[in-house]
């Protein structure tokens, strides 16, 4: 018994040297775990408050949705945020794209994988032009698309050009350090990453 233990621990600990993106799948996230315990307190039933997305916690926050009369999305999008009175910082990410630009087409699935991974974060897709008034700063001094831009107030990381997901993971992870020190200098974060492969407007 204990032999087969010791396999299936080796197997799985294999699985993360060979399948690194199942690991990062399983990383706990503080925004996740804060809605998990205000979902149990408010009488619903996210399963265990572990930081980790998972049909439980989806069905919770989509009952959660309902009954408050909110678009029922099964994610932590602004409104629903709101209303959770979530505290963590409301990272939003924006794609800007055109439709007939192949460096667009090639960034879609994996915006796509990008927000199923993180229901805590905001995606929002913009064509070419079809940009709303309160976005345009966002993508202020880029030429080209695609075009990403994460953002939580005046905090803004633009990307331009493309990325794979672990890169997104990676500016992902250095906004929100950026964020922390944004918040004890005063001074908002403004930054431009990215392979700069667009395509022209």
């Amino acid at each position: 018994m204990k032999k087969t233990a010791l396999l299936s621990l080796l197997a799985l600990l294999a699985s993360f040297l060979l399948f690194p993106e199942m690991s990062g799948a399983l990383e706990k996230n503080a925004t996740i775990l804060e809605a998990q315990t205000t979902l149990t307190k408010k009488g619903y039933d996210p399963g265990p408050s572990d930081g980790l997305w998972g049909g439980k916690t989806k069905r919770a926050l989509q009952s959660f949705q309902k009954d408050k009369g909110l678009t029922v999305t099964g994610r932590l999008d602004r409104e629903t945020r709101k209303r959770l009175d979530l505290t963590g910082a409301s990272i939003e990410l924006l794609f800007y794209y055109s439709p007939t630009c192949s460096h667009s087409g090639w960034q879609r699935p994996t915006i796509d994988a990008f927000e199923k991974k993180h229901p805590e974060i905001t995606v929002t897709r913009r064509q070419t032009r079809k940009l709303k008034r309160g976005e345009k700063h966002l993508i202020e001094g880029t030429e080209g698309n695609p075009v990403m831009a994460f953002h939580e107030g005046n905090n803004v990381m633009r990307i331009v050009g493309t990325a794979m997901e672990e890169g997104l993971e990676m500016y992902l992870k250095e906004f929100k350090r950026g964020l922390v020190e944004a918040r004890s200098t005063g001074a908002p974060l403004s930054s431009v990453r990215g392979n700069g492969i667009t395509c022209d407007k």
